[in-house]
């Protein structure tokens, strides 16, 4: 997810895009995770639990297939 431009760092845009996937295939279980990023705080995190984000990602910079 660090390859999506931006980043998918809030619940919101998690489940937009989760949306957006089951519009292509509603046969699949998405689990939706959100990109580790200074911007998030532990309350933001504690609410995407509630709403269905399984979980958080960190990557190192200039680690993914497109870096910078």
């Amino acid at each position: 997810m660090p390859n999506l431009v931006p980043p998918i760092t809030s619940s919101a845009d998690a489940l937009a895009y989760k949306q957006r996937l089951q519009a292509q295939d509603k046969s699949i279980n998405y689990l939706m995770t959100l990109y580790l990023h200074e911007s998030i705080i532990p309350a933001a995190i504690k609410g995407a639990k509630a709403q269905g984000i399984v979980g958080i990602k960190s990557y190192p910079a200039v680690s993914t297939d497109f870096p910078k």
